[in-house]
């Protein structure tokens, strides 16, 4: 290659735009750079290519500036020195006579092999990170793109991003993706969010085409303004998952509390729960032995009269929720709160006062779905209605009064969704941002926030805990008649919780502690109730991750067998958790995580046969050297200078083998779960 702009030991940058890395045999070429706008009442679209921009060298940046038409695009391109990734940021500048109203800002690049090497664009697969909790996130390959989403339009928008069409979902990564061709892999994320960034993976004969691309919106542009509107890294090597987790490392934004580990009513009783049976728990959380390291009491869905009138008991529930949470606290735990603060209910006290509070589209209340556990219809509030805002926030305040320090919040994606603007040019990203900060702000800095069903990228740094899942549940998969119904096979159950855990896992250590949903040890009968090794492969993952972690049974039925798992589970935590293939493997396999001292690694069977399954050693060479492997679990461990391989696993079942000791460290006094 010739007119190099930019150069580094990892990377390089050409006059045409086009990137190489030095670690794999990729070329990331720029095909072309495109803007939507509106101009009055005329959508316009503008569109560039690389010949059209105008560049200028220095040491580590190469800045551009492109007029196209009445917007222009600066672009500056940064090679950190002894980094391996290229950054581009982003700004759009108004050369118009009068405002403008932006809507989309799009680049395509086109990803070639440079060695010779072929492939089929059937062999090409991707990471599919999903729009919010619930959004499928993992492997996807072009061979078959299969995509688990609800066929009914309601259900689809509970689970995915409304805005991308459910033809192209399976093609659309939120944030960030990494797209395998051949024996190369190449990244692309996301950086200094303001607004929703996605990237759609097409296969072209032996290309790639990736679409990066900004929703912007409607965000106005003033005459003779700039807007930042985000940026991109790209990083490539031979292996895709590491090159996720170094993304999400450079912009790790986490919050500094504690790990949580309490009990949540919902999985027992869903919303027939009872002020007495929540104190019962607790007083028996207080008095028992077996859980001396649960400290916090969730209260979930069915306290309230309807959603939306969160301190107006139901008539079962029997008591305020605010004389619930000093109850809790006088049996020395933390009380903790289900709230879905950006939806009503369609019978709600709060749409019948307030009907001007829905965020409406096209002038009509948006109405996101019908739900079975509430008999009936909800709707999104308008959350840039500064007095929906104020509403929430004296909410959250009597909560935070009463003793509540856990807010678990609910079917946050309502904030994100797109409606009418009738009160500020804030876009449904910067919208969704002030909300939850607004919620901050009522409770208190030793408040602990999770979020659920919440889009990612708007909750960084905002939430302490994310589900990272779909809703687990006593079965492996939903159960039969929900599939039927839907046409999904991951609206609950433990495997699709397990495989988005396990996917979005290389965020944890950046963006939120990981919160993959309950743990449920008690076993169920039933055609479609989850064997015994399959709940205790989830509770060892739950386990080995060390973060977010709430029971979710109840514990009045638990027998000897429960209480002294929950012993060794609590007493056998986690930290440090990476998944070694979550972006290489459908389903991923590989976890390593510290524990007492030393460092292990963790295969989890979610195939349908039973197998053996084997470990790059070198993979591991970014965390230590590794020499060594010894089980845990029992099953036969073989290890040469290249690999530990393990044997005899069963379908749904998992083992552990120490791989390496730290050089120093506390000694261990347990064996990590099982």
């Amino acid at each position: 290659m010739t007119d190099v702009l930019l150069q580094n030991e990892w990377a390089m940058l050409t006059k045409d735009l086009s990137v190489a890395f030095a670690g794999n045999d990729l070329l990331a070429h720029l095909e072309s750079i495109s803007v939507d706008y509106v101009d009055g009442t005329e959508a316009a679209a503008v569109r560039i290519t690389p010949e059209k921009i105008e560049t200028s060298q220095s040491p580590s940046r190469v800045s551009g500036r492109a007029k196209m038409g009445p917007i222009a695009l600066i672009a500056g391109w940064h090679l950190p020195e002894r980094r391996s990734h290229v950054d581009v940021s982003l700004k759009l500048a108004s050369l118009a006579p009068g405002p403008v109203r932006l809507t989309r800002l799009a680049w395509e690049l086109r990803v070639e092999v440079t060695s010779g090497e072929t492939f089929a664009p059937s062999e090409v697969t991707w990471f599919r990170n999903g729009w919010q909790s619930w959004s499928y996130a993992g492997l996807v390959s072009a061979a078959d793109i299969s995509f688990p989403a609800p066929r009914l339009p309601f259900a689809y928008r509970i689970k995915e991003d409304p805005a991308i069409p459910r033809s192209r979902a399976a093609q659309t990564s939120d944030m960030v993706t990494a797209v395998r061709l051949g024996e190369n892999a190449i990244a692309a994320g996301a950086t200094q969010q303001r607004f929703f960034q996605r990237i759609t993976i097409e296969p072209i004969s032996s290309t790639v085409r990736l679409t990066l691309e900004i929703d912007l919106d409607d965000q106005p542009l003033q005459v003779g303004g700039e807007l930042a509107v985000g940026g991109w890294q790209f990083e490539g090597a031979r292996t895709a998952t590491p090159l996720v987790r170094n993304w999400g490392e450079r912009h790790a934004c986490r919050t500094g509390h504690p790990s949580l580990v309490g009990w949540c009513s919902w999985y027992d009783r869903f919303r027939k729960i009872t002020s007495d049976y929540i104190i019962s728990t607790a007083r028996r959380l207080a008095s028992s032995p077996h859980f001396a390291g649960i400290d916090t009491v969730v209260v979930d869905d069915g306290y309230q009269d309807y959603v939306g009138d969160w301190l107006r008991p139901s008539a079962r529930f029997g008591m305020p929720i605010t004389r619930l949470g000093k109850a809790i606290s006088s049996l020395g735990k933390r009380p903790g709160v289900w709230v879905a603060p950006f939806i009503a209910q369609a019978r709600s006290q709060l749409i019948a006062e307030h009907p001007d509070w829905l965020l409406r589209c096209k002038g009509r209340p948006l109405r996101i779905g019908w739900n079975p556990h509430w008999r009936g219809a909800f709707y999104a509030l308008d959350i840039a209605n500064p007095q929906v805002i104020a509403h929430l926030q004296d909410i959250f305040a009597q909560l935070y009064a009463a003793g509540f320090r856990i807010f678990k919040l609910d079917y946050l994606f309502a904030g994100a969704l797109r409606g009418d603007r009738a009160y500020h040019g804030a876009g449904r990203f910067e919208t969704f941002a002030r909300a939850v900060e607004a919620i901050r702000e009522a409770t208190g800095s030793d408040a602990f926030l999770i979020g659920c069903g919440s889009p990612l990228a708007p909750a960084i740094g905002r939430v302490d805990a994310m589900r990272l899942s779909t809703h687990t549940s006593y079965s492996w998969l939903a159960p039969r008649l929900l599939r039927w119904v839907t046409g999904d096979s991951e609206l609950t159950g433990l495997y699709p919780s397990l495989r988005n855990t396990m996917a979005r896992a290389s965020f944890a250590g950046s963006f939120w502690q990981v919160d993959p949903d309950c743990l449920l040890l008690r076993q169920r009968r039933g055609a479609d109730a989850a064997a015994e090794e399959e709940a205790l492969m989830a509770a060892a993952l739950i386990a080995h991750l060390g973060e977010t972690i709430m029971l979710g049974d109840n514990l009045e039925r638990w027998t000897d067998r429960e209480a002294r798992l929950i012993v060794e589970l609590l007493q056998a935590t986690g930290s440090n958790f990476w998944p070694l293939d979550s972006i290489d493997a459908n389903p991923p396999e590989w976890g390593i995580f510290d524990h007492g001292g030393s460092t292990f690694a963790a295969v989890y069977n979610m195939g349908e046969a039973r197998n053996m399954f084997s470990l790059s050693l070198p993979r591991l060479s970014d965390r230590m050297p590794i020499r060594s492997a010894s089980p845990v679990t029992g099953q036969p461990v073989e290890v040469n200078d290249e690999r530990v391989s393990i044997r005899d696993i069963d379908r749904h079942t998992h083992a552990v083998v120490q791989v390496s000791s730290h050089p120093a460290g506390p000694k261990q006094q347990s064996p990590p779960a099982e």
